[in-house]
């Protein structure tokens, strides 16, 4: 390859980056950096899932018809089996809630990116790079 040319040989294209692209990649970099986030508290949120599944499991598996200890932080309480599942009941809800909530913004700012992607692929080409990591949930 001669000296100052790009690959293939060409000379490389240097685009000019309106100001509504650069609008456009700025945005995207934050909506990449929201996704990351959300992905992390949608990971703590199902292993809390987890744990309050595993937590109900073992409320249903006591033999003795005694007073449980629940964890509150830093603090065990004493409670009833009947109270222990109504509170593994109530929070498995919000936390299932909030998973949800946490999914329908994952999937609008998904969309969001797929067509800033698009429309700056369509200008820039391989001379841009919005490729992000893969992440699975």
């Amino acid at each position: 390859m001669k000296p100052g040319l790009g690959r293939g040989g060409a000379e490389p294209k240097n685009q000019d980056v309106a100001w509504e692209d650069q609008k456009r990649i700025n945005r995207f970099g934050k909506l990449n950096l929201k996704h990351e986030e959300i992905m992390d508290e949608l990971k703590t949120e199902q292993k809390k899932m987890e744990e309050f599944k595993d937590a109900q499991a073992a409320i249903e598996t006591a033999m003795d018809d005694g007073d449980l200890m629940v964890n509150f932080g830093a603090i065990f309480v004493e409670s009833t089996e009947d109270e222990a599942a109504e509170y593994i009941r109530k929070s498995s809800e919000a936390i299932s809630a909030k998973i949800q909530r946490e999914q329908s913004m994952l999937n609008a700012i998904e969309r969001e990116m797929q067509e800033l992607k698009a429309a700056l692929y369509a200008k820039f080409g391989s001379s841009i790079n919005l490729e992000t990591a893969a992440v699975d949930v």
